[in-house]
């Protein structure tokens, strides 16, 4: 498809996960169009193998332990480290990036983020089953994901001084 790049479109760490990423965006609009151009082609090369991505945050019925890593310098070192953990790693997800200037309103928005992040979950629930199984919960991926250092809700800093000195000692 015309003005995609390769870095745009990559296995994720299981081959069965695909990541993509925009460009970096000035808007929301951009970042929409961007969006769709680069799931409208996913859709379309999976669809020239006879499959479909699904977009979900666990996979209804896929076994972890039959799923292949993605060979990559970092997936490599991260399985090396976490072992099973990281091979269970059959869930998706969706981050965004935005750059912020300002360092004190940086640390602002974040704290007020913190309180949204929860009401965002909520929103986002698509993950009753694993292996195949009605697990009970609307969104089975948060169990699995926790099971990861250096995740959950991030600590709250009152300033960026605040935060600079932890990362000076």
């Amino acid at each position: 498809m015309q003005g995609i790049s390769r870095h745009q479109v990559s296995n994720e760490l299981l081959r069965s996960q695909i990541e993509i990423g925009t460009k970096v965006c000035k808007n929301i609009q951009e970042a929409r169009q961007d969006l769709a151009k680069l799931r409208k082609h996913v859709i379309e090369v999976t669809g020239q193998h006879g499959i479909a991505p699904i977009a979900c945050s666990t996979h209804p019925f896929s076994r972890w332990s039959e799923q292949e890593l993605t060979p990559k310098d970092r997936y490599e070192l991260l399985t090396t480290e976490m072992q099973a953990v990281a091979r269970r790693m059959v869930i998706c997800g969706m981050h965004v990036h935005v750059g912020i200037s300002e360092d004190e309103l940086r640390i602002d928005l974040m704290s007020q983020l913190t309180y949204l992040l929860p009401h965002l979950l909520a929103l986002s629930c698509s993950s009753p089953f694993w292996h195949g199984e009605d697990t009970g919960l609307k969104s089975y991926r948060l169990t699995i994901f926790d099971n990861l250092p250096r995740t959950g809700l991030p600590e709250e800093f009152q300033s960026y001084a605040a935060i600079s000195d932890i990362y000076k000692s």
